[in-house]
């Protein structure tokens, strides 16, 4: 039991209310003989956290934090030889060790699931270093901690023993722990034609696939986690609708009807993250009697499932990424020329406009040509999760909803051996 009660003379307050490194906390209740107490992760009060209650009577109790959360912590089991229930606790004051700020140490972060490729997405546009191969991200806290951030990193499940947090895709139902954030990605999956190849004139192969895109298949696209289908790069998801609607049916007709149609493609993928949705692309196209070759990282095939970084306040960014993918190979038809020609003014005029309405305005316009005259689609949002372990604080987004691991603070929590006592 490690409680102590003692008598003190009233100075001795004085110097528990300014010990450094403590915070003032009401006593809430004491039930089954543990004091509760106002604060907790909030206020960086953790397990084994030292406590000091002082009472009217002169009393003292103390003793170490059992369990901490939100809001509220609570006490080990008091001695049973002090009469807890008759203590007045309005007329009691108490002080609990808080965690110390740990700017020294490095933050290590296992992108679990996540290959380098998912990552270069992430934050190839931001102030990150990207190791050669791109397995590795570097970056600094706000505070000076280095972020040591990696790809298919291995850790301990029982209890993250070996590394700070696990970043990866969100599993389908329900939280991955009361501390987890889970946000959008900062990415879209997109479907890309290559338009130099006589399968993608008119947009007719792409434009069919799309059809054949929606909720009921939205398991087999992405295995790795959790995701949502998403309409546009532009719009609130949540209000947007789709250009052409989950129609299987019409989307088997527009290829059966199509004046010219390859018996045989090749579809290529920029990370294993998006084999799940390459794989069901050739399966629908099996049962329409094309022959698909899945070809990762093949520049000359044709069709392409590629990442693009999104930004709720610059949509013009994800157009112009788009557009880079477009612009890999020289359009085979003068119609596909003169709109990819289109678009880039009107993405140009996008990023020149004065406000954001204007550059949403062009911004729309570009997505609109890229769908109805390239055959260009946005497929799906996966979810991403970081789950800290407790030595690890200060999980943020972004304006644009993008995960800020500059913001993490780690802690030095307390430690005290078993059987101590309080000092």
């Amino acid at each position: 039991m490690r409680t102590l009660m003692l008598t003190l003379v009233a100075w001795m307050i004085c110097t528990i209310t300014v010990r450094a490194g403590w915070i003032d906390a009401d006593v809430i209740q004491i039930k089954h003989d543990r004091p509760y107490f106002s604060v907790g992760n909030e206020s960086l009060v953790y397990p084994n956290s030292e406590y000091i209650i002082v009472c009217d009577d002169d009393t003292l109790i103390a003793g170490y934090i059992e369990e901490s959360t939100l809001g509220v912590s609570y006490s080990e089991p008091v001695d049973s030889a002090l009469d807890l229930q008759s203590l007045m606790i309005d007329s009691c004051r108490a002080s609990v060790e808080t965690a110390g700020i740990d700017s020294i140490s490095q933050i290590r972060i296992a992108a679990v699931g996540l290959s380098a490729a998912d990552l270069a997405v992430m934050f190839a546009e931001d102030p990150w270093m990207i190791s050669p191969g791109g397995q590795v991200v570097w970056g600094e806290t706000s505070l000076g901690n280095r972020i040591r951030i990696a790809a298919d990193e291995m850790y301990a499940p029982s209890g993250l023993a070996d590394v700070d947090a696990v970043l990866s895709f969100a599993a389908a139902g329900p939280p991955g722990g009361p501390a987890s954030t889970t946000f959008d990605a900062p990415f879209v999956a997109i479907l890309i034609p290559n338009l130099d190849k006589k399968a993608n004139r008119g947009g007719i192969l792409t434009t069919s696939l799309y059809c054949r895109i929606g909720d009921p298949v939205m398991p087999h696209l992405f295995k790795s986690g959790e995701a949502s289908l998403v309409p546009s790069l532009i719009e609130d998801y949540g209000l947007a609708t789709r250009f052409y609607p989950y129609d299987p049916s019409r989307g088997h007709d527009l290829l059966q009807n199509a004046r010219s149609r390859s018996k045989k493609i090749k579809i290529d993928y920029t990370t294993p993250s998006l084999r799940d949705a390459a794989v069901y692309l050739a399966d629908v196209l099996s049962r329409d009697r094309v022959s698909v070759e899945l070809s990762p990282g093949d520049d000359d095939a044709d069709l392409l499932l590629a990442l693009v970084p999104v930004y709720r306040d610059e949509p013009e960014r994800a157009l112009g990424r788009v557009l880079e993918l477009l612009r890999r190979h020289d359009p085979r038809t003068d119609n596909q020329r003169e709109s990819l020609e289109l678009v880039e003014g009107q993405v140009d005029l996008a990023r020149q406009a004065g406000d954001s309405l204007t550059a949403r305005h062009f911004a729309e316009l570009a997505e609109r040509t890229m769908m109805t005259d390239l055959g260009v689609f946005p497929l799906f949002r996966p979810l991403m999760t970081l789950q800290p372990a407790s030595v690890l604080t200060g999980v943020r987004l972004d304006c644009n909803g993008r995960l800020d691991p500059t913001s993490l603070t780690k802690l030095r929590l307390p430690a005290h051996g078993a059987g101590e006592e309080p000092r």
